[in-house]
């Protein structure tokens, strides 16, 4: 078969079928967003005389689920508040919570060996693959070049496991995450952080 071949009916049936329903809701967004920047490239290579995955919308995480990311502004100043901190491993952590959007306990088992290079037509793309704590089911993020540089980057603990920065190893894993979160909170309250700017949905 040939890209020009397929239609949107197939590109639907493909999304309503294994392996995409068994990616948690959040993931399987991200990932069919990108697969639709594929197409969108095709087309406008004039590779594909049309693009049918323009009908196939992505699926909509529901509302609980939704992650509403900070502003440029409160995220900027979080950061600062972090780097001001003299830990450039609370930077990295909070790098990571706001790119991958995963849980507390997700981020502190972070190895920066899940991040893959990827190469698509000349071009580098940074992929952190992990399986959530939670649900068992693995998540798919592409990062941007600088944040996948600056977890692999993130210096570990003395003693701590070999090539996880944010796990401290004489600590219990719970205890470990609750650690990480009160650093988290008090980070956001000590930068003015008060509340969460969503922006509109356009879907």
């Amino acid at each position: 078969d040939h890209i020009q071949d397929i239609t949107p009916m197939m590109l639907e049936k493909w999304y309503s079928e294994k392996p995409w329903t068994e990616f948690s809701v959040t993931t399987r967004r991200q990932v069919w967003i990108n697969v639709r920047t594929i197409f969108k490239f095709w087309f406008e290579r004039d590779l594909i005389d049309r693009n049918p995955i323009l009908p196939v919308k992505p699926v909509k995480p529901p509302d609980s689920h939704v992650q509403g990311p900070y502003s440029d502004k409160q995220v900027a100043a979080i950061l600062r508040r972090a780097d001001a901190e003299g830990d450039p491993r609370l930077h990295a952590f909070v790098l990571h919570l706001l790119h991958v959007g995963c849980d507390v306990i997700d981020a502190v088992l972070f190895n920066p060996k899940r991040i893959e290079d990827v190469t698509i037509d000349g071009e580098t793309v940074h992929v952190y693959r992990y399986k959530r704590m939670k649900t068992r089911v693995q998540a798919i993020v592409r990062l941007n070049p600088e944040v996948a540089q600056i977890l692999r980057s993130a210096p570990g603990l003395r003693g701590g496991p070999e090539g996880m920065p944010f796990r401290d190893s004489r600590l219990q894993l719970l205890a470990n995450r609750s650690d990480w979160s009160k650093r988290v909170i008090a980070l956001i309250y000590a930068a003015g952080v008060k509340s969460v700017d969503l922006p509109p949905d356009d879907e």
